[in-house]
């Protein structure tokens, strides 16, 4: 089960797990990471939704290495291959991943594929809602840069974060339930624009290139602990109206 944040910190502090490191490649993961959520919110925001969860999972992937940089660890893995980051953080920060939606982590693993679609052969289908994969990264974000200091010597070095907490700017608190201190559940459940992505290696647009049909409309969602995830799949309709050969169908 999911850890409340506030309790897990103190804890976290509590036990001496608060860490510490004067590493280069941390500090370049957090300032690399920082950037990259900064941009993602302005995408999610403003209904980039496909780029945006894309670059929310590059994002959230530099700051769990930045997380494992803090303990001396390296890994040259992505993102979708979560089960490596599980093992390592099993190892190394154990108790870390009990804060984190799974579902969320998932559907990350799941959309960084799409980057690119050349090695991706069949299917490939997911859907998310807007203000549910916003409120998670900004919940994820401010989770990782609560719980851990880098110092350059013996002073600890201000992160972009944290002047961007200070001085309440509007990249980083513009629809972030934390610091517009609005309840979790109330923001996760607003009705907004629910995203489904489908692509086929078959479909090719006019063009010649690989398609990949992105689908929004405005729908409610319920939140009850994780964020919900759409099971979206091609329909026999869509298929023929996108000339997906009937003889290699299924």
């Amino acid at each position: 089960s999911r850890i409340d944040s506030e309790k897990f910190i103190k804890m976290a502090r509590r036990n001496n797990n608060q860490q510490t490191t004067t590493t280069k490649d941390a500090l370049n993961y957090q300032a690399l990471a920082f950037r990259d959520y900064l941009a993602a919110r302005h995408l999610l925001i403003d209904d980039f939704l496909l780029q945006g969860i894309v670059l929310s999972s590059i994002s959230v992937e530099k700051y769990l290495k930045l997380l494992l940089a803090a303990k001396g660890v390296r890994t040259g893995k992505h993102i979708d291959r979560l089960s490596v980051f599980k093992r390592l953080f099993e190892m190394h920060l154990p108790t870390f991943f009990d804060a984190f939606d799974e579902e969320y982590l998932w559907l990350l693993s799941r959309v960084y594929d799409l980057r690119y679609y050349d090695h991706i052969r069949g299917e490939k289908t997911v859907g998310f809602y807007k203000w549910q994969v916003l409120s998670e990264l900004d919940y994820m974000v401010n989770f990782i840069e609560s719980s851990i200091n880098i110092k350059n010597g013996i002073n600890e070095i201000k992160t972009q974060y944290s002047e961007y907490v200070e001085n309440s700017n509007i990249k980083l608190f513009r629809e972030n339930y934390i610091f517009n201190k609005i309840n979790k559940k109330d923001f996760m459940e607003r009705k907004g624009l629910s995203c489904t992505l489908l692509f086929d290696d078959r479909i090719i647009n006019k063009f010649g290139a690989n398609e990949l049909i992105v689908e929004m409309q405005n729908t409610p969602v319920k939140y009850d602990g994780v964020i919900s995830l759409i099971r979206a799949k091609f329909n026999k309709n869509q298929k023929q109206e996108l000339n997906v050969p009937e003889n290699q169908d299924g």
